[in-house]
């Protein structure tokens, strides 16, 4: 996807032709109100223990150590690990502590060891595909520590689970932000980011729970989620890597124009959203 790093003046468009451009030929469609999520107890503790499962299988946490070591005391290593594969279900998991979680303690989840090991491999997956050497180093050492701290049973073992009126309540908020920050003709890249977590939170309290699969606007609302948070997160590797590699300036001065098609969707699955039934 080609990445556009400069302010581009352009027209907003409005939320039905957006979904016009989002849903050409072929492409999944969402009516307004047309999809109804509620996040019970019960779904909750599922979407946690389905994470934290597909954690522990995710790969060869010996290997993990190993390699991470090797890049702590040398920039490089001789252990292949998939770790970008071994940080998706960390990843959801940190985000389902706070989304599904009681009292959504996003503060709280964020100094747990597991938050800190996800954020550190994210920025070591940056460095090591930039081929930076001088990233690798700190983010590998930043990254060996964490993953010495972390331990997934004891960062879990206070989860207690949302229930459905905080839930709504939530999403409502969250919902009412990217609605103002999509009415921008252009944004930074933190808001571009807080819109981006908001993908990824809802995408992992649908699939994850197992209320993707409930009914058929539940799926296409879980499949646009999982296309649209692919999407961002290609946009913001590059992103980081350009800036990592000289290519462009400093992220935080930049400011960015959504593609059409990606805007398109984003303001298709908010409008989709019943919130009233959440």
């Amino acid at each position: 996807m080609k990445i556009l790093s400069a302010l581009v003046v352009a027209g907003l468009a409005t939320v039905s032709s957006s979904m016009a451009a989002a849903n050409g030929k072929g492409a999944p469609e969402l009516a307004p109100k047309s999809v109804k999520f509620k996040m019970t107890p019960e779904l909750a503790k599922t979407a946690v223990e389905t994470a934290v499962g597909l954690f522990k299988k995710s790969g060869d946490f010996t290997a993990l150590g190993k390699s991470l070591a090797e890049l702590d005391a040398s920039g490089k290593s001789t252990t292949y690990v998939d770790m970008r594969g071994m940080r998706k279900p960390a990843k959801a998991l940190r985000h389902l502590l706070v989304w599904v979680g009681e009292g959504h303690d996003g503060v709280g989840v964020k100094s747990l060891p597991l938050s800190r090991f996800v954020g550190a491999l994210g920025r070591l997956n940056v460095a090591i595909t930039s081929g930076v050497a001088e990233h690798i180093a700190p983010a590998a050492k930043a990254t060996h520590a964490a993953f010495q701290q972390m331990n997934v049973d004891n960062d879990i073992a206070g989860f207690k689970p949302t229930t459905e009126k905080a839930f709504s309540a939530f999403i409502t908020g969250h919902v009412a932000n990217v609605n103002r920050l999509m009415a921008q003709e252009d944004m930074t890249m933190a808001e571009f980011h807080d819109i981006r977590k908001v993908m990824r939170g809802l995408y992992f309290a649908v699939h994850y729970s197992g209320a993707g699969k409930s009914s058929e606007q539940l799926r296409t609302f879980d499949a646009v989620l999982a296309r649209v948070g692919s999407d961002m997160g290609e946009i913001h590797n590059d992103q980081e890597q350009e800036s990592l590699t000289g290519k462009i300036g400093d992220l935080a001065s930049l400011r960015y124009t959504m593609p059409a098609k990606l805007r398109g969707e984003i303001e298709m699955l908010m409008a989709s959203l019943d919130l009233d039934a959440t």
